[in-house]
C-alpha cells in the first residue's frame, strides 16, 4: 500500500504542478501521502467507490487507472485471501481442540461406521434370516467387492473362520445383526493400548487360577499318595 500511495501521490503532485491547476477531488484523494493511503484503504474496505477515486487519475493517466486495479486485484486475491485463510485455519483448529467438538466428532463418525457396517449385514442376509452362517460368510469371502467392503471398514478377512469365531459371541453358530456390528467395531483396525492391556490382565488373571489349580491338584495328589502309604 506504502509504494502505491507514493507512485499516486507523486503524480498528482506532479500533475496540478505542470497544469497549474487545483483540482479539489485529486487533491483530496491523492495530494498528500497520508491521503493517498487512506485512500487505497478505503477503496478496499468498501469505504469509498472505486468510480469516484479513479475519475482524477483518469484524467492524468490511463495507466495509473490500471495500476489501481491491479492494487485492488492484488489486494484482495492475494493478501486478504491470506488473511482469511489464517483466520479460518486458527478457527478450524480450535475447534478441533475444542472437547465437545471432539466428542461430537467421534460419536459421529462411530454412527456412521455403525450404519455402514448395518447395511453390509444386510447385503450378506439374502434371505433376511436376521443372522448369517460360517457357510455363508465363507461363501460371501470368495467375493473381490465384499472383501474391499471388510477392508473398508478396517476388518481383516484373511481368516473366514476366524472372523466368525470372534463375531459369534454366544456360539450359537450363527451371528445376528447385532452380533455383528458390535463385534465388527470391536475388530475394527489394529490392536490399542486398552487393548492390548486388557489382554495382558486375563492373562495374569487366568495364570493366577491355573496356579492356584496346579497347587490344589498337587496338594490332594499327595494327600492321596500318604493315604495309600498309610494303608
Amino acid at each position: 500500500m506504502y509504494v502505491f500511495a507514493i507512485i499516486f501521490t507523486q503524480s498528482a503532485v506532479d500533475y496540478m504542478a505542470d497544469t497549474e491547476e487545483w483540482d479539489p477531488a485529486l487533491d483530496g484523494f491523492w495530494g498528500g501521502l497520508e491521503a493517498s493511503m487512506l485512500t487505497l484503504f478505503k477503496s478496499i474496505s468498501g469505504g469509498l467507490s472505486w468510480h469516484e477515486v479513479l475519475s482524477p487519475l483518469a484524467d492524468i493517466s490511463r495507466g495509473l487507472v490500471w495500476l489501481f486495479c491491479g492494487y485492488i486485484f492484488f489486494t484482495y486475491f492475494a493478501v486478504l485471501n491470506v488473511v482469511t485463510g489464517v483466520f479460518c485455519n486458527s478457527a478450524i483448529e480450535n475447534a478441533a481442540n475444542d472437547p465437545e467438538v471432539v466428542v461430537q466428532s467421534l460419536v459421529a463418525r462411530k454412527k456412521e461406521y455403525m450404519k455402514k457396517v448395518t447395511d453390509l449385514f444386510k447385503h450378506l442376509d439374502t434371505e433376511d434370516a436376521g443372522s448369517i452362517t460360517l457357510e455363508e460368510l465363507e461363501t460371501f469371502m470368495s467375493d473381490e467387492t465384499l472383501r474391499a467392503s471388510f477392508a473398508a471398514l478396517e476388518i481383516d478377512t484373511d481368516d473366514a473362520w476366524l472372523l466368525f469365531k470372534l463375531l459369534d459371541t454366544n456360539k450359537a453358530h450363527v451371528v445376528d445383526i447385532e452380533e455383528f456390528v458390535w463385534g465388527c467395531t470391536r475388530l475394527r483396525g489394529s490392536a490399542t493400548a486398552v487393548d492390548m492391556n486388557a489382554l495382558l490382565h486375563d492373562s495374569r488373571w487366568l495364570a493366577k487360577k491355573l496356579s492356584k489349580l496346579t497347587s490344589y491338584v498337587e496338594e490332594q495328589f499327595q494327600k492321596l499318595q500318604s493315604s495309600s502309604c498309610s494303608q
